[in-house]
């Protein structure tokens, strides 16, 4: 904590008001597609700060840029909370820069591993800012390092450990609980699995990678389908190239089972998706468990065609991208062999670059015919930003970072029952 004296000064439309203090600084973090990032700040003062006196060029954050400046009466960037009358400064940061990642990659091949660490912000107010009272906060040349972190989402969940029965070993997991939870009320579970690229020794993992965990807890889907969710991590890969799983999926299996004996979960509505190596798995499980999933959203993953032909009555909705040369022709390849053993299938595919609306329009009309299966894939390079050189890896890395904000799919998936 920091203590700040107003300069004497010879304005007369200035107050002069002694220990105005910054109480601390919060760095804000949000989730989306391509992982968690350091998106503001928030500084918070000992009195009102008046927005219509801000500027940008009020602060500077080392090694970034901010792009907008307003008050608020807590630490968030929302402009529905935006106050004129706040104790916090709200700086915006440009989210493009890499140096708001909380997430590194370290290694490379099947044994890479990420690390996840808190996100920290260095902070100069170097220009006079002023309180609704007129009163005056000098700047200066001196910094100031966050001291806590906060984020929409993730703070959202509880951080859990289990005990696996019958073994020494214990599995680290995200739980997130619905805000009006009542244990007289029968819930959905959505189990969330995660990428290779995702697997950390850190539990936050699950929901810092992307947002295949955290959208279903957002305020819209909760409102639309209240439910669980539940996102193991894992420290290794646990699903390969060659078809085989670790014992974790059969960990995973039994933390649903677990979670399913704690709280009022429906077992007719459990509900899987994953991404890449979660995905995987999550063949894997169906084909073990086929009574256990309602439906799964399956995302830029392949599985052994000669196995996947069991699953030919599950409820599956695939996504790969045209330009992802393991997903698109192998999960091709499974969907075919679920077909031959009479699965009725579906498919289709749509522009990575179509609005919400119109990818809702497509995806009704594809589930239209009623088919439990539908394999749909991103058309040609439509997921490849404009000035981007096209390549089968970043294919496969950004159809998650599109597919799960289809809100399309998340409906489709919660009308499905066992």
């Amino acid at each position: 904590m920091s203590h700040f004296i107003v300069r004497k000064t010879q304005r007369t439309d200035r107050k002069i008001m002694e220990n105005i203090k910054i109480l601390g600084i919060t760095a804000i973090t949000d989730i989306a597609g391509a992982g968690q990032k350091c998106t503001a700040v928030a500084i918070e003062y000992n009195v009102k700060i008046d927005t219509n006196k801000l500027k940008t060029q009020d602060f500077t954050v080392t090694g970034r840029t901010v792009t907008n400046i307003y008050a608020n009466n807590e630490a968030a960037h929302s402009f529905e909370k935006m106050n004129d009358c706040g104790c916090f400064v709200i700086l915006e940061l440009d989210s493009s820069n890499e140096l708001g990642n909380t997430r590194e990659m370290v290694g490379r091949g099947p044994h890479g591993k990420s690390v996840f660490h808190k996100a920290v912000v260095e902070v100069v107010q170097k220009n006079d800012i002023f309180s609704t009272l007129g009163t005056v906060c000098p700047g200066s040349e001196q910094s100031f390092i966050s001291d806590k972190t906060v984020d929409s989402l993730a703070d959202r969940f509880r951080e859990c450990s289990f005990d696996i029965p019958g073994t020494d070993k214990k599995l680290n997991y995200q739980l997130f609980i619905p805000q009006n939870y009542s244990s007289t009320k029968k819930y959905p579970l959505v189990l969330f699995i995660h990428d290779a690229g995702a697997c950390a020794d850190e539990p936050i993992g699950p929901l810092a990678q992307g947002n295949g965990a955290v959208i279903w807890s957002t305020k819209v889907e909760q409102e639309k389908h209240e439910c669980f969710i539940v996102a193991p991590c894992y420290p290794t890969t646990c699903a390969n190239d060659d078809f085989e799983v670790t014992p974790e999926a059969e960990y995973t299996v039994e933390l649903v089972k677990e979670i399913m004996n704690i709280y009022p979960i429906d077992p007719e509505r459990i509900y899987g998706t994953g991404q890449s190596m979660g995905c995987m798995m999550l063949c894997e499980i169906n084909i073990r468990y086929p009574e256990l999933f309602a439906a799964c959203l399956l995302v830029a993953g392949q599985w052994n065609p000669d196995t996947m032909s069991v699953c030919k009555n599950k409820n599956f909705w695939i996504i790969v991208s045209q330009g992802d040369a393991k997903a698109f022709p192998i999960m091709g390849a499974c969907v075919n062999s679920m077909e031959s053993a009479g699965g009725k299938v579906t498919r289709g595919s749509f522009s990575a670059k179509a609005t919400d609306e119109e990818l809702k329009l497509i995806i009704e009309k594809l589930d239209s015919d009623k088919n439990n299966i539908h394999f749909t894939w991103f058309e040609e390079n439509s997921l490849i930003p404009e000035g981007t050189e096209s390549h089968p890896g970043l294919h496969h890395v950004l159809t998650w970072a599109r597919a799960y904000n289809i809100t399309a799919l998340h409906d489709w998936i919660f009308r499905q029952v066992l």
